[in-house]
């Protein structure tokens, strides 16, 4: 189910995107950058307010990227995320060509459908299976536990 916040977020990111491939057609490389990473910090954004976790922090978007992509288990949606996050530092250091930034363009495009698709759905059943995996999810739920959930010793 989404919500209201989640759609605002939802929205900003599809208008970023169009804007991205604005500033990409007038060869303005680094706003396109920024725009792209901007449409996709709040592609996260939305996941992460349908489901209830922090995102208020850039190192909080990584995690809530490395969730969907283990909850999915499709590491190409991390890979991506990471990805455009290259776009965010070119905003800042100006250091990709131009087909390079229209690449990572069209793989954030891609990154936003899957992440559309997360949001529309319901959040499929997750247990960690590592001790990392579990401070990962506690960051992002703010340490609160369901009543269902169990403690557990988990491997490194």
């Amino acid at each position: 189910m989404t919500t209201p916040e989640s759609n605002k977020y939802a929205e900003f990111s599809r208008c970023y995107m169009v804007q991205a491939r604005e500033e990409l057609e007038i060869a303005d490389f680094n706003q396109a950058s920024e725009k792209a990473w901007g449409a996709v910090a709040c592609g996260v954004k939305a996941v992460a307010e349908q489901r209830e976790w922090n995102h208020r922090q850039h190192s909080l978007l990584y995690d809530a990227a490395g969730q969907i992509a283990d909850e999915l288990k499709r590491p190409a949606i991390q890979e991506r995320f990471m990805g455009a996050n290259a776009l965010y530092q070119n905003y800042c250091e100006g250091w990709m060509g131009e087909d390079e930034v229209e690449n990572a363009i069209d793989s954030v495009e891609l990154l936003l459908g899957e992440l559309e698709t997360v949001r529309q759905s319901p959040a499929p059943s997750y247990i960690p299976e590592t001790k990392a995996q579990q401070k990962r999810l506690d960051r992002l739920t703010a340490g609160r536990e369901k009543a269902s959930d169990a403690p557990r010793e988990l491997p490194e």
